[in-house]
């Protein structure tokens, strides 16, 4: 695992550090700069969410996440207030009075360690269900004695999650995707006193073989509910040397109390929900309660900070310009508290800083020429599937046109250490396209070098060509020009290349005709044909 520094409230201020240097480079991809910039985000959301509940911000995030009616939910789930306000309430009051039995209380608080991991970190090794549930009996077994030897009768060591529990939980909270399931395995401990709490979470740091990961300081953030514990995955190393993520909470004593007495509340909430959304299916309903559940279980500035995590997309500058837009707002309305409407809007500032961007790239002094490559070179990156070569690039664009725009656009589209010409962020794509990555038509649209869909569709030709003659099929035979009649023409020549791909498939392994359909004797040469075979329908359906 890779090793990572603690950084707590008091130690440094990150917002502080981040306003004084200008970054250099646009994207990180270093788990320990991806880190820096989740912890600056964080350190925004605690300074400008709005930390009020609205069930309509619920409302519109289901609506977007499930696809349902626009406003088919207005009003619905308000019926779910008094609930959560008795359940809320009950844990402020318990809270209250730890604050006034111990007068370190919120000094404790503030002074435990921050550490935000990223959502690829927090992924299990493997997708193997069989193997995460192994892997959990042993982790609960090992680990379990560690802590009660450590921890004694605070220790609460359940048994591992039961396997229908934890497949329901992939199917319903994370849509099949098994490695994101990371309480197979999961430990609490119990404290009289926020102190003991830190000696408990202290002790963690000396079990050998164990890394903490991500902590979730809920006593700073209470989630909406009301509810408050030290939330953490681990990594635990296991005796193959294999790794497996499991779930560590220290509790309160009064908090568990408490939520055991406000149970029947959380339940009110649980099973109310599914009523109150109609026409989806049983399977959907579930996910929607899981959705749901899991939003009210989060503090106010856990779900603002996924909001900006997914805006700032790893970018130094991003999260910077946030920031900006942030303070901006704040000297016009001073308390400005952000909510869900206004993060809807928030990258305003990153597509002004791409149009000055290319403004410096091509000047209005630029020749039509070098601004049609230049608008080439980005259709082609905006049309493909998945990032292309540069030696894909050039063989399209041609040695000479690839060498002058490369170079020019390699701010916004760097090359990787493997030879992939990336992105430094997906919203390049929806800015040079439109709006959801959709090319647009609309005249009056000034943005610089804004792709249309003649130039998407004419990349799409371009591409089916490309993957056309990776696999070999326009030796005997030229492909049909990218004119409009040629366009035309275009699927037809694909579909009876398609055919005779079928027909090559299915003869037996040996010797073929035609070579280039098979031969991959070099990493690259697999690269190119992986793609090629992948994708040369989606281009050709494109480009027609």
């Amino acid at each position: 695992m890779i090793p990572v520094v603690q950084i707590t409230l008091s130690q440094c201020n990150i917002i502080e550090l981040f306003s004084q240097n200008k970054p250099v480079e646009l994207r990180v991809d270093a788990t320990d700069q991806q880190n820096d910039v989740k912890l600056f985000l964080y350190n925004l959301a605690r300074k400008y969410a709005d930390r009020h509940f609205q069930w309509n911000d619920l409302e519109q995030s289901l609506e977007t996440e499930f696809n349902l009616e626009k406003n088919s939910l207005d009003g619905k789930l308000k019926e779910l207030q008094g609930p959560l306000m008795l359940s809320k309430g009950a844990y402020e009051a318990a809270i209250q009075k730890e604050k006034i039995v111990d007068s370190n209380f919120d000094k404790l608080i503030k002074e435990f360690p921050i550490l935000k991991a990223t959502k690829d970190e927090l992924k299990q090794l493997t997708t193997d269900f069989e193997v995460i549930l192994k892997q959990g009996e042993e982790v609960q077994k090992r680990l379990g004695d560690e802590l009660r030897s450590i921890w004694g009768d605070s220790a609460i060591i359940p048994q591992i999650k039961e396997r229908a529990e934890a497949w329901q939980k992939i199917v319903d909270k994370y849509l099949g995707k098994v490695e994101l399931l990371r309480d197979v395995s999961r430990f609490s401990g119990d404290f009289g006193t926020f102190a003991k709490l830190r000696e408990a979470y202290e002790s963690l740091l000396a079990i050998k073989g164990l890394t903490i990961m991500n902590i979730k300081n809920k006593f700073l953030d209470p989630d909406v509910l009301g509810y408050a514990d030290i939330n953490m995955n681990a990594s635990y190393t296991l005796q193959d040397g294999s790794v497996h993520i499991c779930e560590i909470q220290l509790h309160l004593s009064s908090i568990r109390i408490v939520k055991e007495e406000v149970h029947v509340h959380y339940e009110t909430i649980r099973t109310t929900i599914p009523r109150l959304v109609k026409n989806v299916t049983p399977e959907v309903s579930k996910q929607i309660q899981q959705f749901a559940i899991g939003r009210l279980r989060c503090s106010q500035v856990e779900t603002a900070l996924a909001t900006l995590v997914e805006k700032a997309g790893g970018v130094f500058l991003h999260a910077r310009l946030l920031m900006e837009q942030m303070e901006e707002m704040d000297a016009k309305s001073p308390g400005w508290k952000f909510d869900f409407s206004d993060l809807q809007h928030l990258s305003s500032s990153v597509y002004s800083h791409y149009d000055e961007t290319l403004k410096r790239i091509f000047p209005l002094k630029t020749s039509a020429t070098l601004r049609n490559k230049g608008g080439l070179f980005m259709s082609l990156i905006c049309a493909a599937e998945e990032p292309l070569l540069s030696t894909s690039m050039e063989k399209i664009m041609g040695e000479e046109d690839f060498e002058i725009v490369k170079g020019k656009l390699s701010l916004l589209f760097p090359t990787d250490s493997g030879g992939y010409i990336t992105i430094t962020h997906k919203s390049v794509v929806d800015f040079l396209t439109g709006f959801g990555g959709e090319a647009s038509n609309n005249k009056s649209d000034k943005r610089t070098c804004l792709i249309s869909s003649d130039m998407m569709k004419s990349a799409n030709v371009k591409l089916c060509q490309y993957c056309l003659e990776v696999v070999g099929l326009t030796k005997s035979e030229s492909v049909p020009p990218a004119n409009t009649e040629g366009q035309k023409r275009l699927n037809s020549f694909v579909w009876k290349r398609i055919a005779k791909l079928c027909q090559l498939c299915f003869k037996a392994v040996g010797p073929v005709e035609n070579e280039g359909v098979f031969s991959a004797n070099t990493e690259e040469r697999k690269t190119l044909n992986t793609y090629a075979w992948k994708h040369l329908v989606i281009h050709a359906c494109k480009g027609g």
